[in-house]
């Protein structure tokens, strides 16, 4: 091709794409149209993938013909995917939201049937600082400034450090048409009137204001890479469980965490569960932080109907309502060895030598659902059971003994859930209550010749 500067710079950008199948996401609009140009001037494996939302009729209908005669033209194999847009944002406020969402989906799903390994979208300069602005106006925190990633998944956007300028120069000088979709003038939507309004005023201020943003957001990338790893090792130490649609977490340990960390971690678990984090803004994990650090025992809706349920001891993240969840059944538990039952998983591990130091560095990091036992006191057999009439414990680091059913009504447990804390009990008495409580007779102290680790997880609201 003709390496004018323009051409040459959108052939540099594709160059870094990362070997493999691509799968070029092409409305027909002049971004999509140009990395496709340039992605076959380098020689890649591609396909095309078009999504029509069918909101604009025959307008919409015209940009499927014409990317499906483009890839014809190119030579390239057309995936088209139609998607009833209107329909699914009937339930939900934003008709933008929905479509974002359900063209990623798609073209996740054009991917794998085509087996491609990468998805390509034509994503500017420009649409990675509009994007930066709109989060901010959201309220989104660290993770909405840092714009669109680049492409660190199957997703990349290779023209994110082109601009929009040098993108429809390049068209011009290839004479390669291209659709324009008008509802990109209609002012009602948010990102437009940014587009038409904000941008050219930041302009007038500073005349690499799209360049400036879309650096920043490049800058913002890494230090939201460190909080969101710190926050992967936070909800691996509190032991949470990811189920199908549902995640949970100890409450206590979750709110221990400083703000920034504990919202980045509810970020990180509802992408567990969702896979993205469409629509989820700063006052969304705000409200999460605030509600697990309150303490006491709620629900709160968060969009695309993900509830969260504080629980005393959990907090559980899922799609929908909470299952209806029954008393468990009486478990037994051999000693070295691990048992499931109704409510989670109870696990008991010798430890090697230790020394009394150790076990207080133990103790001052391990959370609710972990308790350091004398071996001998606890015994080989471990019962995991619900509460009974008359049941009492002996609280470590207190004399005398105390109802169980006093310690659950001093934590707050809500009545209906009080049958469902495990008990965990050897021949003679009760050795601990998850989360509540520990008995004296098992508890190791700097004595204890060999330690005994029993560890609760959860997977079930309590």
């Amino acid at each position: 091709m003709n390496e004018t500067p323009s051409i040459a710079a959108l052939g540099a950008a594709v160059a870094t794409v990362p070997p493999g199948r691509i799968l070029v996401a092409v409305s027909g609009g002049p971004d999509s149209v140009a990395l496709l140009r340039a992605l076959v001037v380098v020689g890649r494996d591609l396909a095309v993938a078009h999504v029509n939302h069918g909101l604009r009729g025959e307008e919409s209908d015209g940009d499927e013909a014409f990317v499906r005669a483009l890839a014809a033209e190119l030579g390239v194999p057309a995936m088209l995917r139609r998607v009833d847009t209107r329909a699914e944002a009937a339930r939900e406020a934003s008709l933008e939201a929905v479509a974002r969402r359900l063209r990623y989906r798609a073209l996740a799903d054009m991917r794998a049937v085509w087996r491609g390994d990468l998805v390509a979208t034509g994503h500017t300069e420009d649409d990675q600082a509009e994007t930066v602005l709109l989060n901010l106006l959201r309220g989104s925190g660290l993770s909405g400034l840092t714009g669109m990633d680049a492409g660190r998944t199957r997703l990349i956007r290779p023209f994110l450090s082109v601009s929009r300028a040098t993108v429809l120069q390049a068209l011009e000088e290839w004479e390669q048409p291209y659709r324009v979709d008008s509802s990109n003038a209609d002012r009602r939507f948010t990102r437009n009137r940014l587009r038409a309004e904000v941008m050219p005023a930041l302009q007038q201020l500073n005349p690499r204001a799209i360049t400036t943003l879309a650096r920043s957001a490049r800058i913002l990338r890494g230090d939201a890479d460190f909080i969101d790893a710190e926050a992967d090792r936070a909800i691996t130490s509190l032991g949470a469980t990811v189920e199908r649609g549902s995640a949970s977490i100890s409450r206590a340990g979750w709110a221990a965490l400083h703000p920034a960390l504990a919202a980045a971690v509810g970020r990180r678990l509802i992408r567990m569960i969702l896979g993205d984090v469409f629509d989820i803004d700063g006052r969304h994990t705000a409200a999460m932080v605030e509600a697990v650090r309150r303490g006491e025992p709620m629900s709160i809706q968060l969009p695309r109907n993900l509830n969260l349920e504080v629980g005393n001891l959990l907090a559980t993240m899922r799609v929908g309502p909470a299952p209806r969840v029954t008393s468990p059944a009486p478990v037994t538990l051999q000693v070295p060895g691990s048992v499931d039952t109704e409510t989670g998983t109870l696990a008991a591990v010798r430890l090697g030598d230790i020394t009394g130091a150790d076990v207080g560095r133990l103790l001052t990091v391990a959370g609710p659902f972990h308790a350091f036992c004398d071996a001998e006191a606890a015994g080989e057999h471990l019962f995991i059971r619900s509460r009974r009439p008359g049941d009492r414990i002996k609280p470590s680091g207190s004399n005398g003994t105390r109802k169980v059913q006093d310690v659950m009504v001093d934590a707050r447990v809500p009545r209906a859930d009080r049958d469902r804390i495990p008990i965990v009990a050897n021949d003679s008495h009760i050795v601990w209550i998850p989360g509540l409580m520990l008995d004296r007779r098992a508890a190791a102290t700097p004595d204890t010749a060999h330690i005994l680790h029993l560890v609760w997880k959860p997977n079930r609201q309590i």
